[in-house]
């Protein structure tokens, strides 16, 4: 059976009240299970951290109250209490589902976060109070400290939180490759910069181009499997993306060969949807970027 609160909590307990005889052979047990990333894109993306709590009561316990503070990077994103608790189910494992969902750039104009990283370092800390009522008797109450029937636990839990960053996009040229009287080829070329460790893989892109608001093309650009290189802090280089676009139909050939070769310079619009692998698996991701680029007919 999966629960869900808004934030989630680990247990890591304080030394004294584990050794507590009256206490520790009662205290639920709660272990990190995996991150589960159920969406991710460019912009945002929704997790659930799952614990699995194993509750050795024979009754279920109660959770009266937690507080948070969980943090990117050593800046602080939310704090705050909850007091709507939760409830363990007896003599049983309950894994705890925890959602956090995160726009990223709100997240990276907070942080501000350096470049050659694919995951930001989090901490979420806090404390969460149990029901001594429902765990022991009246008479084994006696023997800690409780405000109110409520046994006070810490927690302090770390790791790495996925970061994907959009890459950032430079129209730089169109080169042309192939010309004859029926076929026309050339790459749109683009200068990427890719601010993560890890490489990213553009795999498939299909396109709309605008040549100077003269003529529209539209394709499907398959099986790039063009590697964009990941950055370290010191390394501002883009790198080179090229998109072979084909022209197949004599009319189209004539007209936009007379677009090519009129001018030095063209101004064209460029918008996309290509697949990308990333370091947290294959990602959509939308292009749309206009620029005045130098044409090459050699």
């Amino acid at each position: 059976m999966k629960k869900w609160i808004p934030l989630f909590f680990l247990m890591t307990g304080c030394q004294t009240l584990q050794d507590n005889p009256y206490i520790s052979p009662f205290l639920p047990k709660l272990q990190f299970d995996r991150l589960q990333v159920n969406y991710i894109d460019f912009q945002e993306i929704d997790t659930e951290f799952v614990f699995s709590v194993d509750n050795p009561n024979p009754i279920g316990i109660d959770i009266e109250e937690f507080s948070y503070g969980l943090s990117f990077a050593n800046v602080e994103w939310i704090s705050g209490d909850n007091p709507d608790g939760l409830l363990l189910n007896a003599m049983n494992i309950s894994e705890v589902s925890l959602p956090a969902e995160l726009v990223f750039a709100d997240l990276y104009d907070m942080v501000q976060t350096a470049r050659g990283q694919d995951s930001l370092p989090f901490r979420l800390d806090g404390d969460f109070g149990v029901s001594l009522e429902t765990m022991l008797n009246t008479s084994n109450t006696q023997q800690v400290s409780s405000t109110e029937d409520i046994l006070v636990l810490p927690y302090d839990v770390s790791g790495d939180f996925p970061a994907l960053r959009r890459p950032r996009f430079s129209l730089q040229q169109l080169q042309l490759q192939e010309l004859s009287l029926s076929n026309i080829k050339f790459d749109v070329i683009l200068d990427v910069d890719n601010e993560h460790a890890s490489n990213l893989i553009f795999q498939r892109f299909s396109y709309d181009l605008d040549l100077g608001g003269n003529s529209v093309i539209s394709g499907i650009a398959d099986n790039l499997d063009i590697v964009v290189h990941g950055s370290q802090d010191d390394d501002k280089a883009n790198r080179t993306l090229r998109i072979p676009v084909e022209i197949d139909t004599f009319s189209s050939v004539s007209q936009i060969w007379n677009i090519l070769s009129s001018r030095e310079r063209l101004d064209i619009g460029f918008s996309a949807i290509s697949d990308v692998d990333t370091p947290f698996g294959l990602v959509e991701l939308h292009i749309d970027e206009v620029g005045d680029i130098g044409i090459d007919l050699h």
